[in-house]
């Protein structure tokens, strides 16, 4: 480890000039910098200024980017509120079948009632859950930070996902505990 100790060049050809330099301890370069503090601040601040010229840079890049990609975004989260509300539309409708198959074959279920306003109080999570996606398809690069508002998004996209397999399992629920009385119905007669 002895060439940490020493910073410096053995020697070079520049333009057919040989050029040498001294190798100097590294505490003695050290020793040599604590006499220039008010050089180190200034160059510290240039190059403070400098990160942030290019950071500056950096973030209207980032907008421009932000802005061309900004319909292929908008077109994704309306999908992902419409692929919800598809969803939605097709539990719905399976739950119903299944409360009017009860109501006509006037089966008798131990728990129906309790598994019924399950399902709806699961459906009205879900409906605020999809809600909450379709309010939130606007997406704005000038704003002071638009991936924490895509990425609310894709939060609340998750909670909608998670409320629809809750509502389906649900809907799953009273499905087979209709069936189960349907078939015993059957079996009975």
């Amino acid at each position: 480890m002895a060439y940490k100790k020493y910073i410096g060049l053995a020697g070079m050809v520049v333009a057919g000039f040989l050029v040498a330099a001294v190798a100097v301890p590294a505490s003695a370069h050290m020793e040599g910098e604590r006499g220039h503090e008010h050089t180190d601040t200034t160059a510290q601040s240039a190059r403070e200024a400098a990160k942030a010229r290019v950071q500056g840079k950096l973030d209207e890049t980032k907008r421009k980017v932000c802005a061309n990609r900004t319909d292929a975004i908008k077109k994704i989260m309306s999908r992902a509120a419409e692929a919800g509300q598809k969803h939605l539309t097709l539990f719905s409708a399976v739950q119903a079948r299944v409360e009017e198959f009860y109501a006509k074959k006037k089966l008798n279920v131990a728990n129906y009632e309790a598994l019924k306003t399950t399902a709806i109080a699961k459906r009205d999570a879900t409906v605020s859950a999809l809600q909450a996606v379709s309010d939130s398809t606007v997406l704005d690069c000038s704003a002071d930070n638009p991936v924490g508002a895509a990425d609310a998004f894709k939060a609340k996209v998750k909670a909608m996902h998670d409320a629809l397999k809750e509502y389906r399992s649900s809907v799953n629920a009273l499905l087979v505990a209709v069936k189960t009385a349907a078939k015993a119905t059957e079996g009975g007669q």
